[in-house]
C-alpha cells in the first residue's frame, strides 16, 4: 500500500517507518515469518493492573480438536481464565480424559508463561457463541464485551474452586 487516496493524514496514521499499522499484533520468527496473535483493542487488564494478551491463550486450546470456541476473561479476577464451547469431538469424549487433555494443554501454556500470565481455570460453557445470541460478529469475530457480560460474574463461584476444569 503507498497510502489513502488524497487523505495524507490518514496515509500517515497507518504507514509509520514503512510499516502498515492496522491493530493487529504479531510475532516475528527467527525465519523472518510474521504470525499474527489478536488484535491490541482485544488486551485487558486484570484486578492485579497486569495486562493479559488473550490471543495467545486462546490459541492454545483452539489447536485442539475437542475445542470449537475459546475465550480468555479475567477483569474481575488476578487471574484469567478460558471459556471454552466444545466441538462434536469434545462433546462425545469422556469427561475424564477430556479434563486430563485440557489439563494438559493448561499446564504446557502456564509452563511458558510469567506468573500474572497463567491460565487459573478452564470453564466448559453450555452455549455456543453466535451472531444470534449477540456473542459473534456478523463476520463471526468474538464480542469478547459481550461474553464478559455474560460469563465473568456467573462464573464467579466456578472460578474460586479448587478445580482446574469445570463444567456450566
Amino acid at each position: 500500500m503507498q497510502g489513502y487516496f488524497r487523505d495524507p493524514e490518514l496515509t500517515a496514521l497507518t504507514l509509520r517507518n514503512g510499516f502498515l499499522h492496522t491493530g493487529d499484533m504479531g510475532e516475528l520468527s527467527s525465519d523472518g515469518f510474521l504470525t499474527l496473535t489478536g488484535r491490541v483493542k482485544d488486551i485487558f487488564k486484570t484486578t492485579k493492573g497486569e495486562y493479559i494478551v488473550p490471543g495467545k491463550i486462546e490459541s492454545q486450546f483452539l489447536t485442539l480438536p475437542v475445542v470449537d470456541q475459546a475465550c480468555a476473561l479475567g477483569i474481575r479476577y488476578s487471574q484469567p481464565f478460558v471459556i471454552i464451547v466444545l466441538s462434536g469431538a469434545g462433546k462425545a469424549m469422556n469427561k475424564t480424559r477430556l479434563s486430563d487433555l485440557l489439563k494438559t494443554t493448561l499446564e504446557a501454556y502456564n509452563g511458558r508463561s510469567m506468573e500474572y500470565q497463567k491460565v487459573k481455570k478452564i470453564v466448559i460453557v453450555k452455549d455456543e457463541w453466535t451472531n444470534e445470541n449477540g456473542l459473534l460478529t456478523p463476520t463471526l469475530k468474538m464480542k469478547r464485551n459481550a461474553l464478559s457480560s455474560r460469563y465473568e460474574m456467573a462464573l464467579g463461584p466456578m472460578y474460586h474452586t479448587d478445580e482446574t476444569v469445570s463444567w456450566e
